[in-house]
């Protein structure tokens, strides 16, 4: 058990430090995304018509049973235009908020605690080194097509937003693999007494 917290958090520790990398010295997440043309307008107008901090869709899609009319005017209103997803927080904050690395410190831990554990429940099996680092990115490509993937195709994500997050996802897959895949140990045969370690 020691070697799947040691896998665990310096797996988690070295995938927060590959997101101050990505995020704040690579450039590539800064094409990702597109500013208004006039911010201060544009807040004004989310805030004069958003009540609330949530995700926000347009148009909205009716609740409930929609009926022919109903059906009729949402799909001539996203025909026309704008389609947007807004996530939206009323109240303002500091740019870098302590408990905000301490919640990606917690969450990048937990990832590379699923990492550690996927390979400490098959470390019975003759693997190489090589193949459980593959296993891992295997693991967060599916994560990173699951969920940026799923977003382009439902969520009117760009191409560039798409695969420049999924191209991040499968670098810290392939840290975190490497990692863990040479603190946890592999072999054909291991004996209930080594389990229990």
């Amino acid at each position: 058990m020691a070697r799947l917290l040691v896998a665990s958090l310096a797996s988690g520790f070295a995938l927060f430090f590959w997101g101050f990398l990505s995020w704040v010295i690579l450039p590539w997440h800064t094409h990702t995304f597109d500013q208004a043309a006039d911010e201060v307008q544009f807040g004004q107008v989310l805030s004069g018509s958003l009540p609330q901090t949530g995700t926000y869709l347009l148009p909205m899609i009716p609740a409930g049973k929609m009926n022919e009319q109903t059906q009729a005017t949402f799909a001539e209103r996203r025909q026309a235009g704008p389609i947007a997803i807004v996530h939206f927080r009323k109240e303002g904050g500091p740019p870098m908020e302590p408990m905000m690395f301490a919640y990606g410190i917690v969450i990048n831990i937990a990832m590379g605690a699923c990492a550690s554990l996927i390979l400490w429940l098959i470390r019975g099996a003759a693997m190489a080194y090589q193949d459980r680092v593959t296993l891992i990115v295997l693991v967060g490509l599916f994560g990173a097509i699951a969920t940026y993937g799923v977003e382009w195709n439902w969520l009117i994500r760009t191409d560039i937003y798409t695969l420049v997050n999924i191209a991040d996802q499968l670098v810290g897959a392939l840290i975190v693999g490497l990692i863990v895949a040479a603190i946890i140990p592999s072999g054909a045969v291991v004996s209930s007494a080594a389990r229990g370690k």
